[in-house]
């Protein structure tokens, strides 16, 4: 039970409570700089954390806080070092520390999700889900002296990001700073996280050979859509295996070859349902960039930019353990409901009110809570939320528009077309 203090802010912004509370968890200081010092190559620590940056930019990443510069002239994080040294600790932020950031959320969140009962049943019985897709991260604005004579729009990176289909979690994340590399240049990454009985959906960009076959020598399986550059052998003849939502479904054998191997495919030519749903994490990125402030143009350094999506991706996995929340207890059908932008919205305009009713010290409990523990935390708060606060709009059918022709210039005055529209 909730100390009383907290009754307020749980009746009229549950997801705000939930939210710190995860987050609470998941950045414990100590452990935070513990990562840190096991993961960084060639970055140290003197007086700047890693704990305070990582706190300083999840106020920018939540959008607590406009800027780094606005959070850092805020205190957040306690910073003693100059502005300048900040942004050089940004600048020169690793990539594999950024990385195992998301990957240390999965792990500490997963085992709550099976403590609330709340992972969800394979696609496919048998497999483990594991979906990948890429994000080309946002062009910057020019603030770098390299920046300022380009014409061109500066790209600070990509990423890919896999999605754990049970458990909604981002469990890893691979990342380039060189924003004109291709996706596949990171490919060979993903193959040394591919696990015997892992299921992998991806587009077809990822349709290598190389990539197929790795999957394959891990003894794992792909539905992955067929690149036109992918060559084989076709066998035998097509045939009809039965219909599906999207149509009739055929398929035929192909034989495709690498470096002296040769495998047998299935190729099916129609999109399957397993293929179709690849889009979860499509919807994820899109609710990243409606809630959080992923990509923050003013982040021209590409290191710091990947640094700041890695933390909108872990803020992202504590909204998927507040799902799965919800799942366990007011059933599946709450969280097909739920919107998310207001839940969002609950923590910005919230959030500040609250730590200022109830400082850190308040919240010190979350950290040293078990994964049963939490659940059981999350769990009652969940029980306080009111759903219909949160339910998305819903629409009727789209009514056809009439084709407009364009024409450049001119302008209309709106009051006249109101009441033109009136008569």
């Amino acid at each position: 039970m909730l100390p009383d203090a907290f009754q307020p802010f749980l009746k009229d912004a549950p997801f705000c409570v939930m939210t710190r509370a995860t987050l609470e968890s998941l950045f414990a200081s100590e452990r935070l700089d513990e990562l840190f010092r096991n993961t960084a190559q060639k970055q140290y620590t003197r007086e700047l954390l890693f704990s305070q940056l990582v706190e300083l930019m999840m106020a920018v990443v939540l959008q607590q806080q406009p800027s780094v510069y606005a959070a850092y002239r805020k205190g957040i994080g306690q910073i003693s070092v100059s502005d300048q040294s900040v942004y050089n600790k940004l600048d020169g932020m690793e990539l594999g520390v950024s990385a195992a950031l998301v990957r240390d959320s999965a792990a500490r969140l997963a085992p709550v999700i099976d403590a609330l009962g709340a992972r969800q049943d394979s696609w496919l019985p048998g497999f483990r889900i594991r979906i990948l897709d890429g994000n080309h991260l946002s062009a910057t604005e020019r603030r770098l002296v390299a920046l300022r004579d380009a014409w061109d729009s500066p790209l600070p990176g990509k990423v890919l990001a896999v999605l754990d289909q049970q458990t909604g979690l981002a469990s890893d994340v691979f990342l380039t700073p060189d924003g004109h590399a291709s996706e596949r240049s990171l490919l060979e990454e993903v193959l040394a996280v591919v696990r015997a009985g892992d299921l992998w959906i991806a587009d077809r960009n990822f349709c290598t050979m190389k990539f197929l076959f790795g999957i394959g020598q891990a003894k794992a399986a792909f539905v992955i859509r067929q690149h036109g550059q992918l060559e084989g052998k076709l066998l035998g003849k097509r045939r009809y295996v039965g219909r599906t939502e999207t149509g009739a479904v055929y398929e035929q054998a192909i034989l495709v070859s690498f470096q002296g191997q040769r495998k047998r495919l299935r190729r099916i030519t129609v999109v399957p349902e397993l293929y179709r749903r690849r889009w979860t994490i499509e919807g994820r990125f899109l609710e990243m960039s409606q809630t959080l402030q992923a990509e923050p143009q003013a982040l021209a350094y590409p290191k710091a930019a990947l640094f700041a999506f890695c933390l909108a991706l872990l803020a992202s996995n504590a909204t998927a353990l507040l799902k799965a929340a919800l799942r366990a207890e007011h059933g599946p059908e709450a969280v097909e409901t739920l919107s998310v932008y207001y839940a969002a919205l609950d923590i910005q305009q919230v959030h500040r009110g609250m730590m200022i009713a109830l400082p850190a010290p308040h919240w010190e409990r979350f950290r040293v809570l078990s994964a049963v523990e939490l659940a059981a935390a999350l769990r009652e708060m969940a029980r306080a939320i009111d759903l219909v606060r949160y339910r998305k709009a819903t629409r009727g059918p789209k009514k056809p528009v009439a084709r407009k022709v364009y024409r450049n210039g001119g302008h209309v005055s709106t009051h006249k077309l109101l009441q033109e529209r009136q008569q």
